[in-house]
């Protein structure tokens, strides 16, 4: 990896004290920053037709602040593709997360830094879907850019020098597999989640996490119905489910060979009272069909980390301070919510 030192030289004139001579002086750089891009592909290696992902860190060393800093990324084998998947911008000091910010996916992909002061980093995981057919390496240009309005002068006062208009580059690739190789852009211990705060307005919260499918992920929380929800489909009555329809997506398929976990959190009050663990059930619908998992003894889930072997999966429920939290383990995408 290269690490940029970004200089602008200053010509300093000075008048002698004697004479009124002119002095030429050696040139001297502002206070720049160091610019860090560091690309890792996760993982290294992907198969032609599944999303290869990467991870993003972009530091400034300082000893200045970058002002207004921008990033892009493009997937140079594919330009005018939309990322499958990007995470939270997740910025870190010493070590320290202290703050995240939303992008969402778009061509270009574009996201705004902000200004970022000398010793802080910012992290994202970004995934472009890799062609079927794709042969060799699959790679990422990652672009960042410091605010318009190109300066010859690069230390206002008390500000320890700035940057703008700067601009540095890397790329990162990922070795597309071949033969049965079917690797992909993997979650691995990392949580997906929608609308993290339950509130009355937003009664459930959605998260995706410990599951080595390939992804990319897709949550929504909050969708106000689903027609099938009635007993004449398979499922109990309207009446008996409570929260909000969540939908998952994994990775834009139907099946998998191994389950995957999801968490939703539910707003207690929303819950009917006298209700225990073992009475809360998962309605579960996809592609019109409806499954209710976790009503007969080999749908329930001894502990929230309990695999099932076989679909439709397993249900564990518990309470967390004043809000239920449900845990099922699914082998197939769709909507959920929580019944009786």
């Amino acid at each position: 990896m290269t690490r940029p030192r970004i200089r602008r030289l200053v010509s300093i004139l000075t008048v002698a004290a004697l004479g009124g001579a002119l002095m030429a002086a050696a040139p001297v750089s502002a206070a720049t920053p160091n610019w860090d891009i560091d690309i890792d592909p996760i993982p290294s290696q992907v198969g032609a037709g599944h999303d290869a992902g990467f991870e993003v860190t972009i530091s400034n060393d300082g000893p200045s602040q970058i002002v207004d800093l921008s990033v892009t990324t493009t997937a140079l084998d594919t330009p005018n593709a939309e990322p499958t998947y990007i995470s939270d911008l997740a910025y870190f000091l010493s070590g320290t997360q202290f703050a995240t910010t939303t992008c969402a996916p778009a061509v270009p992909q574009t996201c705004q830094l902000g200004t970022l002061e000398a010793g802080v980093s910012v992290v994202f995981t970004i995934a472009y879907a890799v062609p079927d057919g794709e042969r060799g390496s699959f790679e990422l240009k990652v672009a960042i850019r410091a605010g318009t309005g190109d300066t010859s002068a690069d230390q206002p006062k008390g500000k320890g020098g700035q940057s703008r208009g700067d601009a540095h580059d890397e790329t990162g690739s990922a070795i597309i597999g071949s033969g049965d190789f079917d690797g992909g852009f993997v979650v691995g211990q990392d949580s997906y989640q929608t609308n993290p705060s339950i509130t009355n307005r937003n009664i459930q919260s959605t998260a995706l996490s410990d599951t080595d499918e390939l992804i990319g992920v897709m949550i929504e929380d909050g969708i106000s119905s689903i027609a099938q929800c009635n007993a004449t489909t398979g499922g109990p009555a309207c009446a008996n489910l409570f929260g909000e329809w969540s939908s998952v997506n994994v990775d834009n398929g139907t099946a998998f060979d191994e389950p995957f976990k999801v968490t939703l959190v539910v707003r207690g009050s929303s819950v009917p009272g006298g209700v225990s663990a073992e009475d809360i059930v998962v309605v579960h619908v996809h592609d019109g069909t409806v499954e209710v998992i976790g009503d007969s003894a080999g749908e329930r889930c001894a502990t929230a980390n309990s695999e099932p072997t076989t679909p439709p999966g397993c249900v564990y429920a518990e309470r967390v301070g004043p809000n239920w939290q449900i845990v099922v383990w699914l082998f197939d995408n769709g909507s959920l919510r929580g019944g009786v």
